[in-house]
């Protein structure tokens, strides 16, 4: 159970980190939300690399 919870921090801590990193950059200013960001720009490299490694 600590192991989870300390593994879910760690995975908030570092989508925090990247959001705030990304948000700095004068590209993510052409884009309307985290969201639309997310779903036009990452998910679309993401699947591949998560299908490769199943």
């Amino acid at each position: 159970m600590w192991f989870q919870l300390s593994s879910l921090r760690s995975i908030l801590n570092v989508s925090t980190a990247l959001r705030q990193a990304v948000v700095r950059t004068p590209w993510y200013a052409k884009r309307k939300s985290y969201k639309v960001l997310f779903w036009r720009e990452i998910t679309p490299h993401a699947i591949p690399i998560f299908l490769e490694n199943t």
